[in-house]
């Protein structure tokens, strides 16, 4: 009886999201074929025979995971700046000083890959973690961020922009809308977007290639297999608009703030190659793999000493944790958790709670906390509530992320 009632309460609370998606949608002027100008039919893939996602053939056959040996590097300002940071004293920075800002030039002139890294926008920003087709907790989210609606997508009337780090689709029951919202906002100028792991799948799977349908794709192909040809030619088109345009993370606010879906680390800051770009949508597996049969990452933070603070998501954490200038804003919305998104450069957290858990999780990860310096006192009041964090319907509430409080505040490292 009871397990009745909750199958006829989850099916009256889906019914209830499609109608307000479908509101959604009409307020935002979506016609009923996608976004203009769909272009000719695309190449779809009828059989997909399973390869690998991330193994070795894979790896191969697309560029990843061979080194640095031989790929044609790319390079940029801030890691240029990092380079020649390295084991100089003080009057040797101001020797390569010179050298450093022609080198800046040249890259921004003359390296298309380094004018897409390295973005001249100091902000302020909104940067949005994994969404996996949530699309009623994005607009949620936006909403209490600020935006409002502006024909096909959304606006901050002080000129914010959101950042996307990635994993717009999957798992979730609105990727289509997702992908149209964030293509619409990317188009305006109202946000920015570097790709996940889960966008590669669905760029390649809508490129013709041989993927397997699953870890969340199946979500998405049911909803393309959904639309009429035109409309689904004009949602794949939309997507591989966005990905091809995109890099695989951004530097902003003249090196202050990097945004990148999976991490980055300090020495691969500024410049580009297959194997950076690997790390940046799936970060470092250890081959290990959770109960549920998710990769078990390294926790590549854990080591980062970088000036620059690192926003990044992909694998979901209980809090959003800062910690040694990072900070995870993965809190798995589609599981049941929340969206978060970090106002920059204020640095506060700001959060959407899911309105269902569209996929069954044991557990989220725990970070371990940044040392505290020897003899630095901190109160647990403190360590409860290290930096403001606010929910979707604009009450403050607790955080158990633990940082060094007072440098975040500060905006000092």
């Amino acid at each position: 009886m009871r397990a009745g009632l909750r199958r006829t309460e989850a099916a009256m609370g889906a019914h209830q999201r499609d109608r307000e998606v479908a509101d959604v949608n009409q307020t935002l002027q979506r016609t009923e074929h996608g976004p203009p100008n769909p272009g000719p039919p695309l190449k779809e893939a009828d059989g997909r025979d399973g390869r690998p996602e991330q193994g070795d053939d894979w790896d191969q056959e697309h560029g990843f995971g061979k080194g640095r040996h031989g790929e044609r590097e790319h390079g940029c300002a801030h890691g240029s700046e990092q380079r020649h940071r390295r084991g100089q004293e003080h009057g040797g920075e101001q020797r390569h000083r010179g050298g450093q800002e022609r080198l800046r030039d040249h890259d921004r002139r003359h390296d298309p890959e380094a004018r897409r890294v390295c973005r001249r926008e100091p902000g302020p920003f909104d940067v949005i973690g994994d969404v996996h087709g949530c699309f009623l907790e994005l607009v949620d989210l936006l909403h209490r961020l600020g935006y409002v609606r502006h024909g096909g997508g959304m606006t901050h009337p002080h000129g914010r922009r959101a950042v996307f780090i990635g994993d717009l689709t999957d798992r979730g029951p609105y990727s289509v809308s997702t992908i149209l919202l964030v293509d619409a906002m990317v188009r305006s100028g109202d946000a920015l977007y570097v790709p996940g792991n889960h966008c590669r799948k669905l760029y390649r799977y809508l490129s013709g290639a041989d993927v397997m349908v699953r870890h969340g794709l199946e979500t998405t192909v049911r909803e393309l297999d959904a639309l009429s040809r035109r409309e689904r030619q004009a949602v794949s088109r939309a997507f591989r608009r966005l990905y091809d345009d995109a890099p695989p993370y951004m530097i902003l606010d003249d090196g202050r703030l990097v945004v990148v879906h999976a991490g980055i680390k300090e020495d691969m800051i500024g410049r580009t190659s297959k194997g950076i770009e690997r790390f940046c949508l799936y970060g470092e597996a250890t081959g290990e793999r959770t109960p549920e049969g998710f990769p078990v990452r390294r926790d590549w933070a854990r080591d980062y000493r970088g000036d620059a603070l690192v926003v990044y998501g992909h694998t979901p954490v209980r809090d959003a944790v800062f910690r040694f200038n990072t900070v995870n804003i993965d809190q798995g919305c589609v599981f049941g958790g929340k969206l978060t998104a970090l106002r920059y450069p204020e640095r506060e957290i700001v959060q959407a709670p899911a309105r269902a858990a569209y996929e069954a999780r044991a557990a989220f990860r725990d970070l371990p906390p940044e040392p505290r310096a020897p003899g630095t006192v901190s109160s647990p009041e403190a360590e409860a509530n290290p930096f403001p964090v606010t929910r979707a319907n604009g009450a403050a509430g607790p955080s158990r992320a633990v940082s060094a409080a007072g440098r975040f505040r500060s905006g000092q490292r």
